[in-house]
This record gives C-alpha cells, sequence and structure tokens, in this order.
C-alpha cells in the first residue's frame, strides 16, 4: 500500500484521490453510500450523528445485499435514515441543523 493508500477490498473500493473526492462529496451532501465497495455483494449508505460540541459522535448505517437494497431501496431508505441521524444528534444536545 503505497502512501497510506486503503486496502482495496473490491474492484469498487475507492482510494487514493478518488476516496478525497469522495469525502469531499460526502461532507457537502451530508450522507455517504457505498456500493459494492467492501464487499461485491453488499450496498449501504450511512449518515453521521454529532454531539453537543459538534464533532462526529457516530454514524447511523443501513446496509444489505445489492440485489435487494440498489439504487431505488437506496434512495427510498435515505429520508427516514438521515431524519433518525438528525433525530439522534438533538437527543446528544447538538442543536445546529444537520446538512
Amino acid at each position: 500500500m503505497p502512501d497510506g493508500d486503503l486496502e482495496r477490498f473490491t474492484e469498487r473500493t475507492l482510494t487514493g484521490k478518488a476516496l478525497r473526492n469522495e469525502i469531499d462529496q460526502v461532507r457537502e451532501q451530508g450522507w455517504a453510500q457505498a456500493v459494492k465497495e467492501r464487499e461485491p455483494d453488499l450496498n449501504a449508505i450511512a449518515a453521521p450523528v454529532y454531539g453537543a460540541n459538534g464533532r462526529l459522535a457516530a454514524i447511523l448505517g443501513v446496509q444489505g445485499p445489492a440485489a435487494r437494497f440498489g439504487r431505488k431501496k437506496r434512495e427510498s431508505a435515505l429520508p427516514l435514515l438521515l431524519e433518525r441521524a438528525e433525530a439522534l444528534s438533538r437527543s446528544l444536545g447538538y442543536n445546529e441543523r444537520v446538512q
């Protein structure tokens, strides 16, 4: 692994500059997804949970087999995931608007 690149788990695992670009996009949109990146048959979405100090306290995620958690199912699950992550943040004392 040259210069701190992460190990690839599948051919879709992001590393290096692609990973840095993805992290920037995730920060901007406020949630992340992984499509066959960790395991060939696994898709996931996740959202941050913030603590009272405004720092990341946890990550709330949903994952499932790619055949049953495709694009439409992920899009359908995303609003509830974001709502729950924001509710958790507020319960931890976070008072800012979660992106």
